[in-house]
């Protein structure tokens, strides 16, 4: 069993043998990327998306970015006059109780996109409806009820 673990900024490798014995080898974090190969070893993210950069800009996902292209064709074509990349929207502020912090809600879309006639939408790309999606997604309505969120199916 090889488990790997970081601790105070290096990288331990605990090697399980047959007998039940534990051994630590300790190495530098250039050493574990060069074992690895630059990434990070383990299962497959849970959504299975694959990170994908587009003009030097990192994406969640290939769908994400695909429709990154799209909406830079657009724009091009005149149909989109602006858009913008993971706009922020509070939904609830941080707040304190019993000596606790409770820190703020904040829905992350993956595009705002203004269109030519005035239209304003808040775009999702979205593979899933997640819970917490679909959560964000009533606050977000009832607070700002001039805006509409439109998914953005993957295709």
């Amino acid at each position: 069993m090889v488990a790997t673990v970081v601790s105070s900024g290096k990288y331990s490798r605990y090697r399980r043998a047959k007998q039940g014995r534990v051994s630590i080898v300790r190495m530098s974090i250039e050493e574990y990327r060069a074992l690895t190969g630059g990434k990070a070893a383990g299962k497959p993210s849970k959504m299975r998306n694959v990170i994908t950069t587009v003009d030097g800009i990192k994406f969640s996902s290939r769908a994400e970015a695909n429709r990154y292209c799209e909406l830079k064709l657009m724009m091009d074509r005149g149909i989109v006059k602006v858009f913008v990349r993971q706009p922020r929207f509070l939904l609830q502020e941080g707040y304190e109780k019993d000596g606790e912090w409770f820190g703020k809600i904040e829905y992350v879309a993956d595009f705002m996109v203004c269109y030519i006639n005035g239209q304003i939408d808040i775009e999702d790309v979205k593979g899933r409806r997640t819970r917490e999606y679909i959560d964000k997604r009533k606050l977000f309505e009832r607070k700002y009820p001039h805006l509409r969120i439109v998914e953005v199916a993957v295709k």
